[in-house]
This record gives structure tokens, C-alpha cells and sequence, in this order.
């Protein structure tokens, strides 16, 4: 063999070696290749899959807004609507009480020549201003609540039965107040310029008269309350010691509220008690320890 040919043998073996690592080096980067790829691939499904989930998710919190949003807008719409509500009842009432202030100015200007009728009514007619007034505050006070009332429609409604409260109670002082003036009246009629501490007697009203009234204060408290067939009996902490007598009316009070309960209309008298019939649209709400009088102004 000639040099040569060894020369061309040797190089053909070097030759081989060498693509033979060449093929090697590209088989495995090959399959590196097609592993990153397989991983990229797996990668991409993934975050296509998080994207899927997002977007839905993004699509129903859309959707959670439009309806919350829907039913805020109709909750507003309530709401205004109780609002309009509330300021008609207001107005209503705010008329009501115009009247009332027109009637109390007729009834002290009808009776200016009965002195002591002229000062009852103006007493009793302060205290009525007063209550009027607090009506008046408290409808203000129901103005503001109604601008919160999308929140507070609960509390709007306690204020306005409140409210209503009131007025029934100022329209009974009114009535006892038309009365006081008719017995000042018939007082002035049967007695004269000079009276006793009690206008009429059971004796003198034949049994069918109008009640006794005390021309001066009479100030008790409520013993005890119960029912008796139905009907609901109070017995009071003064008796004839202190000018109490059958048939004389008092006036059941709760100082702590400022609020006029009911009537209580004696039936039987003690020397330091009496007891009789409890009459009046609150007198469920009578407690030992609250207030009578016979008149609801203080002198």
C-alpha cells in the first residue's frame, strides 16, 4: 500500500470520527430542541388557560356590577319616592298645626271677660305653643332625617308616628281646653265674682251635673293601675284631705316625657287615697309613679 493510500485512509477514518460527533451533537440538540418546544408549548396552554379564566372572570364581575348597580338605582327610586311621601305628611301636619294656632287665638279672644278662664287658657295656650313648637322641631328635625332616609327609612318612620303622637295629644289639650273654658264659664255664672276651692258639689250637681272642679291645683302620683271587667281603675296618692271629691276629673301626666296620658274620673274617696276609672287613647301606657293634676298647666 502507498503512502498515499494510508494518507487517504487515515483521513477518511478522522473524517468519520468526526461526523460521526457532529451527528451525535445534532441528535442531542435536537431533542433539547423538541423538549424546550414540547415545555414552551405546555407553557402556552397554560397561560392561555389563565386567560380564558380571567377574562370570564372579569365578564362576570362586568355583570356583577350592572346588577348592583340595577338594584341600588331601584332603591333609589323607593326611597325618593318615601321621601315625597314624608314631605306631604309634613306639609300636612305643618297645616294642622296653623290650624290649631288659628282655633287656640279664636277661643282666648271669645273669652276675654272670664278672667280666670283668660288665665287657665293662656297658660294651657303657652303650654300648647310649646308642644307646637316641639311638633314644629321635631318636623324640621323629620326634614333632615328625610334627606338620609335611603338609609335611615326606619328611623323616618319611627319619627313620623311620633309626630302623630303629638298631635293627637295636642288635639285632646285643645279639647280639654275648649272645656276648661266652658266650666270657667258656668263657674262665673253660679258663683259670682267669689268662688270656693271646688265650683260644684256632687250635692248640687243632682247627680247629673258636670264634674267638680278644683279652682286651685290638685297634684297626686298613681298608686297602682289594674282592671276590673274590663275597665281600667288607678288609685291616686290624695283623698278629701286635699279637697278630693266623687266625680272630680285629673289629668294623668309622664313628667319625664312631657307627654299628656289620659283622664282619670274619681269613683270613691279616702281621707289620703282615691281611686277611679282610667279614660284616654294612652292609658295603656299608665305606671305607678306618674303624675295627675288637675290642670295640665302649672301655675
Amino acid at each position: 500500500m502507498s503512502a498515499i493510500t494510508k494518507l487517504f485512509v487515515v483521513l477518511h477514518v478522522i473524517m468519520s470520527m468526526l461526523l460521526t460527533a457532529g451527528l451525535v451533537v445534532f441528535v442531542n440538540r435536537v431533542e433539547a430542541f423538541s423538549q424546550a418546544n414540547q415545555r414552551f408549548v405546555e407553557d402556552l396552554k397554560v397561560e392561555r388557560g389563565l386567560r380564558s379564566n380571567l377574562e370570564s372572570t372579569v365578564a362576570q364581575l362586568e355583570s356583577d356590577k350592572q346588577s348592583i348597580r340595577q338594584v341600588y338605582e331601584g332603591r333609589l327610586a323607593v326611597s325618593r319616592g318615601q321621601i315625597e311621601e314624608r314631605d306631604a305628611t309634613v306639609s300636612q301636619l305643618q297645616g294642622e298645626i296653623a290650624k290649631q294656632d288659628q282655633t287656640i287665638r279664636i277661643q282666648v279672644a271669645a273669652n276675654e271677660t272670664a278672667n280666670e278662664a283668660v288665665q287657665v287658657a293662656t297658660a294651657t295656650q303657652q303650654t300648647l305653643e310649646g308642644q307646637l313648637a316641639a311638633i314644629r322641631a321635631d318636623a324640621a328635625e323629620t326634614e333632615q332625617q328625610l334627606l338620609e332616609a335611603t338609609t335611615e327609612l326606619a328611623d323616618s318612620r319611627s319619627v313620623v308616628a311620633v309626630m302623630k303622637r303629638q298631635l293627637r295629644q295636642a288635639l285632646e289639650e285643645v279639647e280639654y281646653l275648649n272645656g276648661e273654658l266652658q266650666r270657667a264659664s258656668l263657674e262665673q255664672d253660679q258663683q259670682g265674682p267669689q268662688g270656693g276651692r271646688v265650683a260644684t258639689t256632687r250635692g248640687d250637681r243632682g247627680g247629673a251635673g258636670p264634674a267638680p272642679v278644683a279652682t286651685t291645683p290638685i297634684t297626686g302620683e298613681i298608686r297602682d293601675r289594674r282592671t276590673i271587667g274590663g275597665v281600667e281603675y288607678a288609685t291616686i296618692s290624695i283623698g278629701s284631705k286635699d279637697n278630693v271629691s266623687e266625680g272630680m276629673q285629673f289629668y294623668v301626666v309622664d313628667r319625664d316625657r312631657g307627654e299628656y296620658l289620659g283622664k282619670l274620673i274619681v269613683d270613691a274617696v279616702e281621707d289620703e287615697e282615691a281611686s277611679g276609672r282610667l279614660q284616654g287613647r294612652n292609658i295603656d301606657q299608665v305606671r305607678q309613679g306618674h303624675e295627675v293634676r288637675t290642670q295640665l298647666s302649672e301655675s
